[in-house]
């Protein structure tokens, strides 16, 4: 059973190669990859996942390698109980699997939000 770190590093493969829109089978092949590898790679199911393939695959798909890679300090820690709602991990999904402009336009419209909360009066940001 691969683990989760693998299979969010899977799925954020996944998904940056979807919206770059080239199919599986273009993506192995410009990495010079068995399709059923790169499929691993998709699945999670690859559990040594090479980092030099990762970067040549977000090459070809547009991406930056770190984006898709999953660290390890970056796995999810619920014992802190201070776990993220449904909607700040999509928020966090959402944004690590944009460009680099849309991230700078969805960081400028968060803190524009930000600013107007806190001149009504509202003070800080609501937890």
């Amino acid at each position: 059973m691969a683990s989760i770190i693998v299979k969010e590093t899977a799925k954020r493969i996944l998904d940056a190669r979807k919206k770059s829109g080239k199919s599986a089978a273009e993506v192995a092949k410009a990495a010079n990859m068995a399709r059923a590898t790169y499929y691993r790679y998709e699945s999670g199911d690859q559990k040594n996942m090479k980092l030099d393939k990762i970067q040549q695959i977000a090459e070809i798909i547009g991406a930056y390698p770190a984006d898709l890679v999953v660290w390890d300090d970056e796995k999810p820690d619920s014992s802190d109980g201070a776990g993220l709602t449904e909607d700040e991990t999509e928020l966090i999904r959402v944004y690590r699997s944009v460009s680099p402009q849309t991230r700078l336009a969805m960081m400028t419209l968060l803190r524009s939000a930000e600013a107007d909360h806190v001149a009504r009066g509202d003070g800080e940001a609501d937890r």
